[in-house]
């Protein structure tokens, strides 16, 4: 249950970082670039924004597909339970 609702937590918290960056791209590019006129800069900026969104993304999926996986193995604290329900003979 407590794995659950860490997953939902997560997962609420995660999309709602993931909408704000996508969303405030513009001005954090803009941020970044702070009034340059370098096209360097500028392509710097960019690229940083564009590589800065993928490595979120990943990381949170990641770590949403580790909570998932270890959602479906059994607590050690109910695992004698899992095994007899399983009717397995626990020794």
């Amino acid at each position: 249950m407590m794995l659950t609702a860490h997953f939902i937590f997560s997962l609420s918290s995660g999309a709602y970082s993931l909408f704000r960056l996508f969303r405030d791209e513009p001005t954090l590019i803009k941020n970044c670039i702070n009034g340059s006129d370098s096209k360097v800069v500028i392509s710097n900026c960019k690229q940083e924004m564009t590589l800065t969104k993928w490595v979120i993304v990943a990381l949170f999926s990641v770590v949403w597909l580790v909570e998932i996986c270890a959602s479906s193995f059994p607590s050690p604290n109910n695992l004698a339970d899992y095994y007899i329900y399983q009717g397995a003979v626990l020794l």
